[in-house]
């Protein structure tokens, strides 16, 4: 039975079950295969990858790379399996179908060598003879061999896998696969009494094109899990048969020698049978977001390369618990997030190192009790979960479908999606409870910002703000209250949005966005002070403004030096990704200037803040956002200079999922470089639909140029040039003959890592004079 690849992945709900495998597979067979599939879940698939429509099963085996000897790993093209049912074994009259929800693996993920002592049930024969590889070449025919051995082959390489025949009858499926056996043969003979029932013997074989990989550089093959060995090949199965198919198909087609063996010769199979299986249901996208394909910079799941011929440990081959808490956090479950205040709004941090203990970190130095990762880059901590948001306390891998940007077995929440975890030994920041008391300071609860100041009379700013310093700075007053952790002033008590802790004393509560942490002087007496009607004078640093107006601008109108107001424009949450995805950071001294210099100097046409402490970049807003909405109310967590041409705006920072766009109107496109050298732009090429379109050498460059890729194709005398993915440089002295030019020329739109002015396209490929 031929079967087309359905996906790519590190997904195996038979070992990692609601997790993340620890390495990639090849995926063929049912549409919906995923983290927690069942067989009512292949039985309900839309289709499946391989020709008999009935079987609704998922085969899969470990993704084979090409290692390089310049660190980075090239994915082996690989179209798909073929899978055997073959009716072997001493019992074949009682061969029995495979029964509803039965999963079983064959071989070992730890396994670096042969392993000569481990025998069949009889000891006829060596179990690790189940696995095998063939070189296929024009010019000299190979043996077989139970290890990677012959790896140039003209034709490619096959990798072959026999499975257990023999049940115990019993259990479907066991974590240690006890419930199965092999015959006393392998691929045939008898059954031990242990597992009495004889299955159909099932058998894989896996083609890898190693041919189309230049190996010129002295690198090696290496599986998904590390293994450059090929010991460590295995195979899953997880049984999807309609049930009326299958059980005739075996009693008809495979327990005599009368058959040929082929599907089209088993007329309950060619009644079923498709010729258009690959492109009725053709291979979906990963389900998780890390890259599995094309050239990476290591493999995915940061699987270590071993060579035995000692076993690989552990933690060389699986993955961490995917809801990994460091000492002292523990896992809470999943939050929504995004559609209206945030879960977590006492601080964040966005970084491509992100993990789940950095996250963790971050939230226990500034003396949060909650952390939370979502997008997975983005870090969110605060003392309390919004009472918005909702609260999962199962791990639901619906939505948890980013893997962390600093460690790929890990998850890191997902699009509007948190990871929540709690500090269990952390103290919450006093104040807690209305009526806390510190020194004269007695805390009345939170109270809301209004148009103007809640407390007007007297207004104080410092990087090292804490209760007692504002409380004795607004010592003559009845009332003091802190706000965005370093303003003091002296309403109607608003809801639990005070969260911030103080730039002075972590431990305390200074405030939110908007929102006053209130305190009552205790020891004040009206009898000796009065509380001023107009605004005290009092001397203000020059980086705040005298203004506080807060009402939006207006579009198109309103500019600020080089930049134009566009204006309130929405995140997109059914879309995973930013409506500015370029570039991003939050603090608390954000305003629309500093945001929008920020991405000025990246050169990127747009600016957005939110929240009123993030900034966001981009040169185009993102399918499903618009910039006609309303709701940018925020104020801006930052204070402009009072010489700023922002001042004379509302400095209004976005919303709630919205953001306050400003275009950048000395913004430089990012140009296609014509020519560089003797090379001449050939334009945006699609890659070869097997191998590489330049596969005569190639360059990984973190600070790469269209220059420096023509500069390195031509020191080493090839006509062709080509750069692709922003960092990727490729040569040769043809280009292949299914590389094709883009239909879309847009679609070549990745920026060069080493110049942002440039243009670095997905595949551009230039030609030398």
């Amino acid at each position: 039975m031929n079967c087309g690849k359905i996906q790519t992945g590190r997904i195996d709900p038979i070992i990692n079950p609601s997790g993340i495998s620890s390495h990639a597979h090849n995926i063929v067979g049912a549409y919906n295969f995923g983290l927690n599939s069942t067989y009512d879940d292949l039985q309900s698939s839309k289709c499946t990858s391989c020709e008999i429509a009935a079987d609704k099963s998922a085969y899969w085996t470990p993704q084979l790379y090409y290692s390089h000897t310049n660190g980075s790993f090239e994915k082996v093209p690989n179209g798909g399996a073929i899978v055997y049912y073959l009716g072997r074994g001493d019992d074949l009259a009682n061969i029995q179908p495979f029964p509803p929800g039965f999963a079983m693996l064959s071989g070992s993920n730890t396994a670096r060598s042969f392993d000569n002592t481990t025998k069949t049930w009889n000891g006829a024969r060596n179990i690790a003879d189940r696995v095998s590889f063939v070189c296929l070449d024009n010019n000299y025919k190979y043996e077989q061999t139970p290890g990677l051995v012959n790896t140039h082959c003209s034709n490619g390489m096959r990798a072959q896998i026999h499975f257990q025949s023999c049940w115990d009858g019993v259990n479907l499926y066991k974590q240690d696969n006890s419930h199965v056996a092999y015959m006393s043969g392998i691929d045939n003979g008898k059954c031990h009494t242990s597992h009495p029932v004889q299955l159909v013997h099932l058998f894989y074989e896996i083609y890898y094109s190693v041919n189309t990989i230049d190996q010129t550089d002295g690198g090696r093959f290496v599986f998904s899990n590390g293994d450059t060995t090929g010991y460590g090949f295995h195979g899953d199965f997880l049984n999807g048969w309609d049930t009326t198919v299958l059980g005739p198909a075996l009693q008809q087609c495979a327990t005599s020698d009368n058959g040929s063996g082929q599907i089209q010769d088993c007329p309950v199979l060619a009644a079923v049978n498709s010729a258009s299986y690959a492109r009725n249901c053709p291979e979906r996208p990963p389900l998780l977001h890390e890259p599995v394909k094309g050239m990476l910079l290591k493999l995915p799941g940061c699987n270590t390369i071993t060579s035995g011929p000692q076993p690989a440990t552990s933690d060389q081959v699986n993955s961490p618990i995917v809801n990994s808490a460091t000492e002292g956090w523990q896992y809470l479950g999943s939050a929504d997030d995004g559609t209206s205040n945030r879960a977590l709004a006492g601080a964040n941090w966005a970084d491509d190192s992100m993990t789940v203990g950095k996250c963790q970190q971050f939230c226990s130095s500034k003396n949060f009790q909650y952390a939370g990762v979502e997008y997975g880059r983005e870090c969110y901590c605060d003392s309390h979960l919004n009472t918005n948001a909702t609260l999962s306390g199962t791990y639901s891998t619906k939505y948890n479908t980013m893997t962390c940007a600093g460690n790929g077995t890990q998850y890191c929440g997902g699009p509007s999606r948190l990871l929540l975890y709690k500090n269990a030994d952390s103290t919450p920041p006093f104040p807690t409870v209305v009526g806390d008391t510190l020194n004269a300071a007695k805390y009345l609860g939170c109270a809301s910002e209004v148009d103007g100041r809640a407390l007007p009379a007297k207004r104080v700013t410092s990087s090292n703000m804490t209760i007692s310093s504002c409380a004795a700075s607004c010592s003559s007053y009845a009332l003091s209250g802190l706000e965005y952790s370093s303003e003091s002033a002296g309403s109607t008590l608003g809801q639990n949005s005070c969260k911030m802790t103080c730039t002075g004393d972590k431990t305390k509560i200074c405030g939110g966005s908007g929102a006053l942490t209130l305190f009552k002087n205790t020891a004040y007496r009206t009898s000796t002070t009065t509380i001023p009607t107009q605004t005290q004078t009092t001397s203000i640093p020059a980086s705040m403004p005298t203004s506080t107006a807060r009402g939006p601008t207006v579009p198109g109108v309103s500019k600020a030096r080089d930049f134009t107001y566009i204006g309130c424009a929405n995140e997109n949450n059914a879309n995973p990704g930013r409506a500015l995805p370029g570039a991003s950071y939050s603090n608390t001294t954000v305003t629309n200037d500093q945001c929008s210099s920020f991405c000025a100097a990246q050169n990127f046409k747009y600016s957005g803040t939110e929240y009123g402490k993030e900034c966001y970049c981009g040169n185009d807003l993102e399918t499903g956002s618009a910039a006609d909405k309303t709701g940018c109310t925020s104020k801006c967590a930052g204070n402009l200079a009072p010489d700023s041409p922002f001042a004379q705006h509302a400095n209004t920072c976005g919303g709630s999922s919205l953001l306050s766009i400003w275009r950048n109107e000395k913004y430089k496109p990012v140009q296609v470089v014509p020519s560089a050298g003797n090379y001449v732009s050939q334009g945006c090429y699609n890659e070869a639909s097997t191998g590489r379109a330049l596969s005569g050498a190639s360059l990984l460059n973190a600070s790469m140029t269209v220059e420096v890729c023509v500069g390195y194709c031509s020191s080493k005398g090839y006509g062709f040039a080509g750069v692709e993915y922003a960092q990727e440089c490729y040569c040769s002295n043809t280009l292949a003959t299914s590389a094709t030019p883009a239909t879309d020329q847009s679609s070549c739109n990745m920026i060069c890592k080493g110049n942002k002015l440039e243009c670095n396209p997905s595949s551009r490929i230039r030609r030398s004079t």
